[in-house]
């Protein structure tokens, strides 16, 4: 989801997570701080409901993070998804 542009590298963006095709198990978030309320709610409104709200190295939201529990979803705050996938993959 991308609200600013409509394609990166050729691939499809788009404004809300609620205009997605597909269902998703988790909403990866690269958005400001301010934005992190309004994510969560597209993500509470999505149906089905995605498993997990990940909010990227450098952003944590208590309140976010406090609402989304409640409703259910597992919360990561402050870590790369990308950065630990590479741990996991490469653990002997």
């Amino acid at each position: 989801m991308n609200p600013n542009v409509t394609d990166i590298d050729g691939i499809t963006a788009y404004p809300r997570l609620a205009d997605l095709p597909v269902a998703v198990d988790m909403v990866d978030v690269f958005r400001r701080y301010d934005d992190l309320p309004a994510v969560l709610q597209e993500t509470l409104e999505l149906s089905p409901r995605p498993k997990c709200l990940w909010l990227q190295q450098g952003l944590w939201h208590d309140e976010v993070g406090v609402q989304a529990r409640a409703a259910g979803l597992t919360v990561v705050m402050d870590r790369c998804l990308k950065v630990d996938y590479a741990v996991l993959v490469n653990r002997p």
